[in-house]
């Protein structure tokens, strides 16, 4: 679990140097913190304080493609909340995606895992064509099983 949480940390703070005006191109430098939930409780602060004050006419320059500021925000979202799924199923913790975000993330993932990403190794798999917007629709649309590990 901790190179899920590793990747969150790395993902979220790409984005944060796009939102924080610092770049236009992110890239990100691999995370891999001793004390994992005080760089996570870091990483939130500035995220967040970055968000709240981005310019939304910027362009996020990516490998995969340009995107304007509230499009860059969506995919850090979406990774955000599958991946903390992902741990929280992993560690047997409680987790339930917020229903509010569930729509944009959603499509958000339905637009970026094409084949061509999947085959750039950008997403492990494209998605299942969904049918509503629910959380588990949006476990099933990224290639998740909402009720794994209880198959």
């Amino acid at each position: 679990m901790g190179d899920v949480v590793d990747h969150v940390l790395t993902v979220t703070d790409k984005f944060t140097q796009f939102a924080a005006g610092r770049t236009d191109a992110p890239r990100g430098q691999r995370r891999r913190p001793v004390d994992r939930r005080a760089a996570l409780s870091a990483t939130i602060l500035e995220s967040r304080a970055a968000w709240s004050s981005v310019d939304p006419v910027r362009v996020c320059h990516l490998p995969f493609g340009d995107f304007q500021a509230h499009e860059a925000a969506a995919i850090n979202c979406a990774d955000v909340l599958l991946h903390a799924w992902d741990v929280a199923r992993g560690t047997g913790l409680e987790h339930s995606i917020p229903a509010e975000l569930v729509p944009q993330a959603l499509a958000t993932i339905q637009r970026l895992a094409s084949d061509e990403a999947v085959r750039d190794g950008h997403y492990a798999r494209p998605p299942t064509e969904v049918r509503g917007a629910t959380a588990d629709m949006l476990l099933i649309a990224s290639g998740r099983s909402p009720t794994w590990p209880d198959r």
